[in-house]
């Protein structure tokens, strides 16, 4: 008997076969935390579930978000963009760090995320994560690009 394979075929065997190793049992544990500010964020996902470790545990963004703080007063707005936001994990690090540090002005973030998975879930954080009156968060479901021209010269 011969059985015809295809790459769609293929690509569903390993989508099934991930899928029980990938979402279970973390997504019945309901994980996700809650910060000073209000804001709360869900781990939804595999992508979100290595995010948040390199994003909230490991403080991988960290260094970058205190030297951004450290560049702007509280009269001024810290805007920020968030260039390949996936869940939108770096937003809710900076609005917790810049509370945490007494960062009083005003943050803005304007947020890209080209994969519909991503900015679906982008926005279903923001939408449910209860953030302060004093920040603002735009989300842009696209990409961002320069072009550049080069030319060479003999």
């Amino acid at each position: 008997m011969l059985v015809t394979v295809t790459r769609q075929s293929i690509k569903s065997l390993i989508v099934a076969a991930r899928k029980p190793f990938l979402d279970s049992p973390r997504d019945s544990l309901d994980l996700g935390c809650s910060f000073k500010t209000g804001a709360t964020v869900k781990i939804r996902s595999h992508s979100d579930w290595i995010l948040f470790g390199d994003v909230f545990v490991d403080g991988e963004y960290d260094e970058a978000i205190v030297k951004a703080l450290a560049c702007v007063s509280a009269q001024q707005p810290l805007s920020c963009l968030d260039i390949g936001a996936n869940s939108g994990f770096f937003i809710f690090r900076a609005i917790d760090l810049a509370h945490r540090l007494g960062f009083g002005g005003d943050v803005r973030f304007v947020a890209f995320e080209g994969s519909p998975t991503n900015a679906a879930r982008l926005a279903m954080n923001l939408e449910q994560a209860a953030l302060p009156p004093h920040v603002d968060v735009k989300a842009i479901r696209g990409l961002v690009w320069c072009q550049i021209r080069c030319r060479t010269y003999s």
